[in-house]
């Protein structure tokens, strides 16, 4: 994917949230909690000490001006906005039971300033922010997990096609994470292109969201015809998608 259509899908997905985002968030919700609810009152399951980890985690909250001025006017439908509003990382630090760490992992230092401010407002809450990009962190932290003793659940809701093969790898490899990622189909889709092979930049990135190559056999194909100019030789034609 090209830098500006990076640059446009991050600010889209910044500025607004759909019915999609809240089903999405609605359901980590219930799931969240009902993970640690298990983790408090089993007893074979209170052996672990639990983390959060979201990898994309931008300021904890979702911006929507859908209201704009009314808002302030109707004090129920401020609160309903306000709920609205909440972002994954926010959700996650109200869920009760509550985790015993929260890891929260975003490449914009303006956006982990956001961040701090929140972890500051969350009483009792044990809260990590790593500056970094999402992939490099993730492989980072996987290394310092003791599967024998932890247990996390970790949230990968990228903005595009930016987490690599390896990173899911590495937490499979774990075999101590829960994994929840949204996999990017519109931006895969938007680089596999129909009239021809993508170019060098973005079949490199395939490679990295996907972990092989194997993707331009699968989706492109090529024909051949006889030459009319010379029988035993064969004319090769444009990729397709197939």
């Amino acid at each position: 994917m090209g830098r500006v259509s990076e640059q446009k899908m991050a600010t889209t997905q910044d500025e607004f949230g759909g019915t999609w985002t809240q089903q999405k968030l609605e359901a980590l919700s219930k799931y969240l909690r009902a993970y640690t609810r298990i983790f408090t009152v089993n007893p074979r399951a209170q052996f672990y000490s639990i983390t959060y980890v979201d990898a994309f985690a931008g300021t904890g909250s979702l911006h929507s001006s859908e209201l704009a001025g009314f808002a302030n006017l109707i004090p129920d439908l401020e609160k309903n906005d306000e709920e609205f509003r909440k972002g994954s990382a926010l959700r996650a630090l109200e869920v009760e039971p509550p985790f015993g760490k929260y890891v929260f992992i975003e490449k914009s230092a303006k956006k982990c300033a956001e961040l701090r401010k929140i972890a500051a407002g969350a009483s009792g809450r044990n809260v990590q922010i790593i500056n970094d990009d999402a992939n490099a962190a993730i492989l980072r932290w996987c290394k310092s997990l003791n599967s024998r003793r932890e247990r996390a659940v970790v949230f990968l809701d990228p903005f595009g096609a930016q987490v690599r093969w390896e990173t899911i790898a590495a937490l499979a490899k774990t075999r101590a994470v829960d994994l929840w990622v949204l996999f990017p189909y519109s931006a895969i889709n938007r680089m596999l292109v129909r009239d021809r092979k993508p170019p060098i930049k973005w079949a490199e990135l395939l490679d990295d969201v996907l972990g092989t190559h194997d993707w331009e056999t699968a989706f492109y194909s090529t024909t051949s015809m006889p030459s009319l100019f010379d029988s035993a030789e064969q004319i090769e034609m444009g990729a397709e998608v197939s």
